[in-house]
């Protein structure tokens, strides 16, 4: 672990992914204006278990885990279980991301499969539906006795009125209390991603520092991990170094992921980001995923981040707001 985050702070690549995130299905059950789906185009479909199986075999028992979601909901796939028990049975942890319509329906299999974690999408306390459906997956997850899934809630900071039917800061405060008073494990709070909708609002820079110096109050109440990319990640002495570190040791000069994380989309092709179709590193239908891993395009990419627009306007993932035009 610490020889990883060394790599990871000196920009050198593993020999192999740690964590590949692999979109099982194409196919979404909501329409939400900020996705990603509507900016690129897309094939709706789901990818077969054979070659969800094909892919696996290329890990070589070098992948850490694996999260089973792309450009739809994980739980329209109708191969899912199938799918993370096939990881479980390779030591392999298994993760999704949904948008928990369908958890209720899903809730029992899932947690027998031994899903690992499972992030679940929501942006306000007003929604009953989702959080019924969480809370009723938690107190499922509970009465198994495993442990598992770790559940995390995933809000968006937005910054705009909730008055006028939008969604605000104070919408994530509610939704960590209520996480917090209903056996969510931890929250993951992630900045508006603009390059999707520029017409989004969200908190500016100073904005942001007033709402990190409320989540550090939030973490000592409550006693919960509060994630966020762009002020604190991990609890106690890493969350500790994490924050106060991160500026000192550059950690915004590169995007983390390129050390070891990776996105295979429904064909096959290989991404270093699963919202950037534009950069294909490979396909590993064609090329072994090691071979393309430590291939041209991909250490090219590494090398070169800022030549490529997406990276380039990308804030999501770094410490820094930039313009996403």
């Amino acid at each position: 672990m610490l020889w990883s985050t060394v790599k990871k702070i000196l920009h050198i690549p593993e020999k192999m992914p740690r964590f590949v995130q692999i979109a099982v299905t194409n196919i979404c059950n909501k329409d939400c204006g900020m996705c990603i789906r509507f900016q690129v185009p897309i094939e709706e479909r789901h990818l077969s278990f054979e070659d969800f199986k094909k892919i696996v075999a290329q890990f070589n028992g070098q992948v850490e885990a694996v999260t089973l979601v792309g450009m739809g909901e994980p739980l329209v796939y109708p191969h899912l279980f199938d799918a993370i028990r096939y990881l479980k049975d390779r030591g392999i942890k298994a993760r999704i991301t949904t948008n928990a319509i369908l958890l209720k329906k899903r809730a029992d299999k899932l947690i027998e499969a031994g899903l690992d974690h499972i992030h679940l999408s929501a942006e306000d306390v007003r929604d009953t539906v989702t959080l019924d459906a969480i809370k009723d997956f938690i107190e499922k997850r509970d009465a198994h006795g495993t442990g598992r899934p770790t559940i995390v809630l995933q809000p968006i900071l937005f910054g705009g009125d909730t008055k006028e039917g939008g969604r605000s800061v104070q919408d994530v405060y509610d939704l960590i209390e209520w996480g917090a008073n209903n056996g969510v494990d931890r929250v993951n709070i992630a900045r508006v991603d603009l390059r999707t909708d520029p017409t989004m609002q969200r908190p500016n820079i100073e904005e942001e520092k007033e709402i990190f110096k409320e989540l550090a109050v939030l973490r000592k109440k409550y006693n919960m991990r509060i994630d966020c990319l762009q002020d604190q990640v991990f609890n106690g002495i890493t969350g500790f170094a994490y924050k106060y570190l991160k500026h000192l040791l550059r950690l915004d000069s590169y995007c983390y992921r390129f050390q070891d994380y990776t996105y295979i989309d429904v064909t096959g092709n290989v991404h270093p980001c699963p919202i950037d179709m534009e950069q294909i590193m490979g396909n590993v239908f064609e090329t072994d995923l090691q071979d393309v891993w430590k291939g041209e395009k991909y250490c090219g990419i590494r090398k070169n981040q800022e030549d490529y627009r997406f990276c380039r306007t990308c804030d999501f993932l770094k410490l820094k707001q930039v313009s996403p035009r």
